[in-house]
């Protein structure tokens, strides 16, 4: 089945305020459920937003490689950044984000020098979008499918300096 079916995202954004305990016990249990199964597979572990809840040898052992912490970051669902100028989108994302992109996955949680031998990390998500929900818009593009053919705003034109600023965001 590899040549089809190369990993596993067994619980896709458990919420921020689940029980770990019992968010680790369904991960543990899925997790040899596929390693009995397809043993070569990559498993995906969501991370409840926050990688640090990780980073304390849970996952060190080799028994865990071809294991991710699967993170996923949207600006677009936080309603604290909204009022940002793009450069501070752009230095929360190099500073925040870098922060919690390696608070995890370290023999030494402290030190954060020795990284596992086990769990690796993948931002498995994300967005450019940042201060427009695409779901506020749904209902009009699907509305002006229906009615139309044409799916609204989808051929819009975006002024050169939100493309700029667009490009730097994602590429920050």
């Amino acid at each position: 089945m590899l040549d089809v079916v190369t990993g596993f995202g067994v619980l896709n954004e458990p919420f921020a305020n689940c029980n770990i305990t019992v968010v680790r016990d369904f991960d543990q249990k899925a997790f040899e459920i596929v390693r009995r199964n397809i043993p070569d597979a990559h498993v995906y572990i969501g991370d409840i937003f926050n990688a640090t809840k990780w980073n304390d040898g849970f996952w060190t052992s080799p028994t865990y490689t071809k294991t991710y912490l699967d993170s996923h970051y949207y600006h677009v669902f936080d309603e604290r950044p909204r009022h940002l100028s793009p450069r501070q989108h752009i230095a929360l994302v190099c500073q925040r984000q870098h922060r919690q992109t390696i608070a995890c996955c370290y023999e030494d949680e402290n030190e954060m020098k020795i990284p596992s031998k086990g769990i690796s990390r993948i931002i498995g998500e994300w967005s450019a979008s940042f201060d427009t929900l695409v779901c506020d818009k749904l209902d009009d593009v699907m509305n002006g499918i229906a009615t139309t053919g044409i799916a609204l705003e989808f051929d819009r034109v975006i002024p050169k300096e939100r493309r700029q600023f667009l490009e730097r965001f994602v590429q920050a």
